[in-house]
């Protein structure tokens, strides 16, 4: 009962606060009539100029005469986009010395596979992303077994 008491003179003062910012807002005082909201628009208003009741045959609208210019020649032309760049071929490799035996033997290259310079790159990224990795799951791993012991000690029991 006492809080029903506390919330309505709580809302009581609510109202007296809010009577009196909108009476200091307004520059009037006393006790005024509750303000009411302004009156909503009850009509659109009237257009600025009258509208031209053009009475057309739809089907002028769509047929195409002689004395009417193509619209679309009046258009500027859009830039197209620059065609794709031809693929540029792959550099053969030197011609093998004649002095050598071993670089006698044809050589092959792929255009689909990376030199092995770059191949050791990547594999290098992905073998210190793997440790990486590793090191995380052991950190993991060495957090959890004491956890893993204390939850096997509760099962027994």
């Amino acid at each position: 009962m006492a809080d029903d008491d506390e919330r309505a003179a709580k809302a009581a003062r609510a109202k007296a606060m809010l009577k009196k910012r909108q009476q200091k807002k307004t520059g009037t005082s006393g006790v005024t009539s509750p303000i009411s909201p302004p009156p909503s628009r009850a009509f659109t208003p009237a257009p600025a100029e009258p509208v031209d009741e053009e009475k057309r045959d739809l089907g002028d609208v769509f047929n195409v005469s002689k004395d009417e210019p193509d619209w679309l020649t009046g258009l500027a032309r859009a830039p197209s986009p620059p065609p794709p760049a031809a693929p540029v071929p792959a550099k053969s490799p030197p011609p093998p010395a004649a002095t050598s035996p071993q670089n006698a033997l044809p050589r092959r290259t792929s255009l689909t596979s990376p030199p092995q310079a770059g191949k050791e790159v990547v594999l290098q990224k992905q073998l210190s992303a793997l440790q990486a990795e590793n090191e995380a799951l052991a950190g993991d791993l060495a957090r959890l077994k004491p956890l893993e012991a204390r939850m096997c000690f509760l099962c027994v029991f």
